[in-house]
């Protein structure tokens, strides 16, 4: 394996994040609300929704409300889904507690005191809604919570806090391999982002030729290269990654062939659960016959050359050493054949930034 040492450049990114804004109509009492949220994705959705009542065992939010005076408040919350199928958010469930009171600085509430702690009014589920979520089993697609907190005296609303989070077994991302890279097929490890609402993974490979879609060589090449579970290639059936040298091939990877992937996530559920898949991705199979190979050595050899390494690029050029397509910088990222020509691109010019080269 050939290893780049190269200076490395370190870039920084502020990511700045809206944590609250605040609603306050002129002539509201100074109270103010905020909301915290735990990941749903490690919610039971048995403990979040129970149809016409609003009963849990898991603490899914805190609202905190403050003020400068002792008031009487009562408290409404709307919680809205969107799933995966669906464009826009419903209405899973509303209720409104009876009156209740916050003295200053501020009273922490939880989902969890209703109804234990403070009294509901009145609720309602829509059933539609909720049947559909039963039918998943787990928290799938995008999920509102919106607080409104009332002055009971003067009937003035304090604030209104809209929480969007999202837990969406469709925004799993597929991380390797990367889009038109080159890889060796011994080295091919498929790999994405799971989440915790799926419990299998679905893989599907299949070759891609002339000038088909991605989507019509994903499912009508037959027979396709791999379409099965994660499961199928031995090991756990929630794995987030797959080499494969170990997937139960029903055709032949050949040399240059374009490939194209796609992860669907099972989430299941008491109605057959449901199937998101991911986009689809492609690669090729790295020919070490190619006009890029050919090239991307000659123009290592040179470069080598020019740097002092002579002996190193002897060895290339004479084929002691072969270039593998599987290329590891210093930090340990794997570079495809592509980024490698980028590489080489930016070290010509660069080649200062060069401090070692080494075989491992």
């Amino acid at each position: 394996m050939i290893v780049f040492r190269v200076e490395r450049i370190f870039i920084t990114f502020v990511l700045t994040v809206p944590l609250f804004v605040p609603f306050q109509p002129a002539n509201a009492q100074q109270c103010t609300v905020d909301l915290q949220v735990v990941p749903l994705a490690s919610i039971n959705l048995g403990d979040l929704i129970v149809a016409e009542e609003i009963e849990n065992s898991t603490v899914f939010a805190t609202i905190l409300i403050g003020t400068n005076t002792p008031i009487q408040v009562r408290l409404e919350g709307v919680i809205e889904v969107q799933l995966p199928t669906f464009s826009e958010f419903r209405e899973a469930g509303r209720f409104t507690t009876v009156p209740f009171e916050v003295a200053p600085p501020q009273r922490n509430v939880l989902n969890t005191d209703f109804p234990d702690v403070i009294d509901i009014e009145n609720a309602e589920g829509n059933d539609d809604v909720l049947d559909d979520l039963r039918d998943i089993g787990r928290p799938a697609g995008g999920f509102r919570f919106t607080v409104i907190v009332t002055d009971v005296a003067s009937g003035v609303q304090c604030s209104d806090v809209h929480t969007e989070f999202i837990t969406n077994p469709a925004q799993i991302l597929r991380t390797a391999p990367t889009d038109g890279s080159q890889e060796r097929e011994e080295n091919v490890v498929f790999s994405w982002t799971g989440d915790a609402g799926f419990d299998e993974y679905l893989l599907t490979v299949n070759v891609r030729e002339g000038g088909q879609s991605p989507e019509d060589a994903l499912g009508t090449n037959q027979p396709p290269i791999f379409s099965g579970s994660v499961e199928d290639a031995g090991g756990p059936k929630d794995a987030t990654s797959l080499n494969l040298r170990n997937l139960p091939l029903q055709r032949q990877v050949l040399p240059g062939m374009e490939l194209v992937w796609q992860v669907t996530g099972v989430v299941p559920g008491v109605g057959g659960g449901l199937q998101i898949p991911t986009d689809i991705g492609s690669f090729f199979i790295l020919d070490p016959n190619s006009a890029l190979m050919s090239t991307t050595v000659s123009r290592l050899i040179i470069l080598m050359q020019q740097v002092g390494y002579s002996d190193f690029a002897s060895q290339l050029q004479g084929g002691e050493i072969t270039l593998t397509g599987e290329i590891e910088l210093d930090d340990g990222t794997i570079l495809s054949l592509e980024e490698l020509t980028s590489l080489l691109t930016y070290l010509e010019i660069n080649s200062d930034n060069i401090i070692g080269v080494g075989i491992e």
